[in-house]
């Protein structure tokens, strides 16, 4: 056996390199440039947001000119993520999530996707020896380099009957 002569600690930081977006399904899926931890993932610390609709890059609402705020939207519910590669991991929103998306009208089929970015802290997850995910995706956040729209017809789930005239 040889001894170590140096040994350097990893302090790279992992990156996020793809964020599709599958509205049919509600799936996020992730790809990072190294080993991450998916025990550590806290999927209510991810946003989605749009972006501004003007030539500046900037967000709606951040001095461009437009005067709308920013359509965000922080995950809430029991979403899961899971994943048998360390680099790739799917995260399956729960159904309120997805329905709130749709709602506010974010990551829309009418601009396929292009206003699609995905936004979260360093707390968000951590790779294998505890280093926290780089943030460094710009204003407007990570955009979906793939969408797929929802093309999932609405149906009804629920109807109840009521009397006008009992009120």
């Amino acid at each position: 056996n040889m001894p170590v002569g140096k040994f350097v600690n990893d302090s790279t930081r992992p990156t996020l390199k793809q964020f599709v977006m599958d509205m049919n399904s509600g799936n996020i899926l992730l790809t990072f440039d190294e080993a991450v931890n998916v025990s550590t993932l806290s999927l209510s610390q991810f946003s989605l947001q749009e972006c501004g609709d003007d030539s500046s890059g900037l967000p709606s609402g951040s001095g461009s000119g437009s005067g709308n705020d920013v359509l965000s939207y922080g995950i809430e519910g029991s979403g899961v993520c899971s994943g048998d590669d360390k680099t790739k991991f799917t995260c399956t929103l729960a159904t309120k999530d997805l329905n709130e998306i749709k709602r506010l009208s974010i990551c829309t089929d009418s601009l396929n996707g292009t206003d699609c970015y995905l936004t979260f802290g360093e707390v968000v997850l951590e790779d294998m020896v505890g280093n926290s995910i780089a943030t460094n995706f710009g204003g407007c956040g990570f955009k979906s380099t793939k969408y797929i729209p929802d093309g999932i017809r609405p149906s009804l789930v629920e109807f109840s009957v009521f009397d006008l005239d009992s009120g």
